[in-house]
């Protein structure tokens, strides 16, 4: 039996439920390339077919390089094929915070980042006539709370003091309530599986390698160069990028660094776009944006309902508060897409594009891109290749290390560790119902403390039985209904309920079956 890739998982229709990501669903019948082959030797291998690994591959190969981006599943299946793709710099309420936390030339250098990633996306659309649906857009930060729009003026202050398009307006199209929002003109928004695969294309003519369906399981920073393990062949090369969004084999310790965290997405079809690209700042946040469809409607996606992933959630609960924020807006309609994404955001708001400890500069990685990898991603793409390069990086602010994080961030780290600590010591002692009493659809861990096994009876009645502990670093896994997987509250690692195999990282090894 063929084993169903990410993307196939995330199109899948379960009876009459919603599609999954309409990036995905749009782009399903595309052919992907060859694994790894034996004998490859490059100057850098990327690791991670997403925005970020694209746009380095296709960076370094234009300027000379000898490189292989290797990526597990399909290119652009994973987070780049779940986001809501806006190209902005708008990324909530991020300028003023940074600004006092890590000062006004970094916050500054992280704005510019950003807008000279964006102008650099939309030259490359515009040159190399990409086919990606790019549209200029404005995007809004508004609050429909009236005691919060203190907040929104003092947010757009900083942001136009660091020298950002941004304005403070009470006048925001298409939320009723809304009573203010930072509106930053000039942004965009696109198709990203579509911008992914044209980047690859590019790249390939550039004489990158590109092999899909292969695993990096291992690297080993050896002399003269650092070798691939991959689930299919090996590989040499003189530098590393690790680009999953989460770093495997995470040797600088990012997961003690950053909080990670799940959010939804639905959609539904409308005559008209959006007014604009929408973030809303309460709670529960809410973002909006619209594609176009093939016959000239619009697909409206409605986004928010963020917790921390592994969490004690009613997944489908969170799907249906979306539906109806959908339909007090834009009128009834069928919801005809749905699906969820997943963001890493480190302690001090700022991204990491940088060395792996203990590498010897030869192992790069980049995380914490937030929920604005459109940009961010391209942003520290540009950086890595810059210092691969010897090139001045000039947004280097944004993404160089050493950095002291403030008080507040180390706190927050320190909260998020320790709620890692509670949740590895008390998972094993939760109690689940027996595997034989699951219906179908449902999953639960059960068993003593030394032998825990998660069991998922899938739709055919069929009872899979795997190990409960995640290969990360052991935490136990908690199922999700929703998505029929299995979640990792501590790092954020995903699994196949079925068969294990690893949906998310920074695992790299699937749950184990286990008998009976």
């Amino acid at each position: 039996m063929t084993t169903p890739t990410r993307a196939q998982d995330r199109t899948a229709s379960r009876g009459a439920a919603p599609a999954g990501s309409y990036w995905l669903t749009s782009t399903a019948d595309t052919t992907p390339r060859p694994p790894l082959r034996p004998g490859a030797r490059v100057d850098i291998a990327v690791v991670g077919g997403g925005i970020v690994g694209v746009t380095c591959a296709l960076l370094l190969a234009r300027g000379g390089a000898r490189v292989a981006l290797l990526e597990a599943d399909e290119l652009g299946a994973g987070t780049t094929g779940a986001t809501t793709a806006k190209v902005t710099s708008a990324h909530g309420l991020v300028y003023d915070r940074l600004k006092r936390r890590v000062g006004a030339d970094r916050a500054g250098a992280y704005g510019h980042a950003n807008e000279a990633a964006l102008a650099w996306m939309a030259a490359l659309v515009r040159d190399e006539d990409l086919d990606c649906d790019w549209r200029a857009r404005d995007a809004y930060t508004y609050t429909e709370d009236e005691r919060r729009v203190g907040t929104i003026e003092r947010e757009a202050a900083v942001a136009r003091e660091l020298g950002l398009p941004a304005e403070f307006t009470t006048t925001v199209p298409g939320p009723p309530a809304a009573r203010a929002a930072v509106r930053m003109r000039d942004q965009a928004e696109m198709h990203p599986r579509r911008y992914v695969l044209a980047l690859a294309d590019l790249a390939e003519a550039a004489g990158c390698l590109i092999a899909e369906r292969t695993r990096v399981t291992g690297l080993h920073a050896t002399s003269p160069c650092v070798v691939v393990q991959t689930d299919r062949a090996t590989l040499e090369a003189d530098r590393v990028v690790i680009a999953t969004q989460f770093p495997i084999l995470d040797r600088s310790l990012h997961f003690a660094r950053m909080h990670t965290s799940r959010s939804y997405i639905v959609g539904i079809r409308t005559p008209r776009p959006a007014p604009a690209m929408l973030y809303g700042i309460d709670d529960p946040s809410r973002s909006v944006r619209s594609a176009p469809l093939p016959d000239g409607a619009e697909l409206m996606m409605i986004g928010g309902e963020g917790h921390p992933t592994g969490g004690d959630t009613d997944t489908e609960a969170r799907y249906r508060a979306l539906a109806d924020t959908a339909r007090a807006w834009f009128g009834e309609a069928p919801i005809t897409h749905r699906w969820s994404s997943q963001d890493m955001t480190s302690v001090d708001d700022l991204p990491y594009a940088e060395p792996v400890l203990a590498s010897g500069g030869r192992v790069w990685t980049v995380t914490g891109l937030r929920k604005c990898g459109m940009t961010l991603g391209t942003a520290a793409a540009h950086h890595l290749a810059a210092r691969f390069e010897d090139r001045d990086s000039p947004h280097a602010a944004a993404f160089d290390h050493p950095r002291v994080p403030s008080l507040p961030a180390v706190g927050e780290a320190l909260r998020e560790n320790a709620g890692n600590g509670w949740r590895l010591a008390t998972g094993r002692l939760r109690r689940g119902p027996v595997p034989e009493d699951l219906a179908a659809g449902e999953g639960a861990v059960h068993g003593p403390p030394h032998r825990r096994v998660a069991a998922y009876r899938d739709d055919a009645g069929a009872l899979h039985r795997l190990s409960a502990t995640c290969t990360h670093l052991g935490c136990e896994v908690r199922f999700n209904p929703a998505e029929r997987s299995w979640d990792c509250p501590c790092h954020a690692s995903r699994f196949d309920a079925r068969d294990g195999r690893v949906l998310d990282g920074p695992a790299v090894h699937r749950l184990p079956p286990v008998d009976r």
